[in-house]
């Protein structure tokens, strides 16, 4: 199926282009299905649009899909660093619990969850550093 084709379908969709969130979601469509810049403007502006709301509609898509892999970074790093620091305290806290038990005591050593939790942070810190604007760029 040609890209031109796949759009078809949200194209026949009515747009109310008084609609901002619509609007950004009809260009966001188009633009994911991989078409131009060219022709997402086209279709913005055959549907109503003056030129430079549809321009100002596309440089807002382009900006929040720009910004997307250094937000999935941060889900992932703060994710994995909450769990790998969640280990890390049932560790310590069983520790504690069986240092102070007469008897001794079961150390429970949660290194799934540190482990995990760490390699999930340094994912998210990659992908927040491969993200960020290189100068010059």
């Amino acid at each position: 199926m040609s890209r031109l084709h796949s759009a078809s379908t949200i194209e026949q969709q009515h747009l109310d282009i008084r609609d901002p969130k619509a609007v950004k979601a009809f260009a966001a469509e188009l633009v994911a299905r991989g078409l131009s810049d060219d022709y997402v403007l086209l279709r913005l502006t055959s549907r109503g649009m003056t030129d430079s709301q549809a321009r100002e509609a596309l440089d807002a898509v382009r900006k929040v899909r720009k910004q997307a892999p250094r937000r999935r970074g941060m889900r992932k790093f703060t994710s994995g660093l909450l769990i790998c620091l969640a280990g890390i305290v049932v560790t310590a806290g069983s520790y504690q619990l069986a240092a102070a038990s007469r008897e001794g005591g079961v150390v429970v050593v949660a290194y799934g969850a540190i482990i995990w939790g760490a390699v999930q942070a340094i994912i998210g810190l990659v992908q927040i550093l491969s993200s960020a604007e290189r100068p010059g760029a």
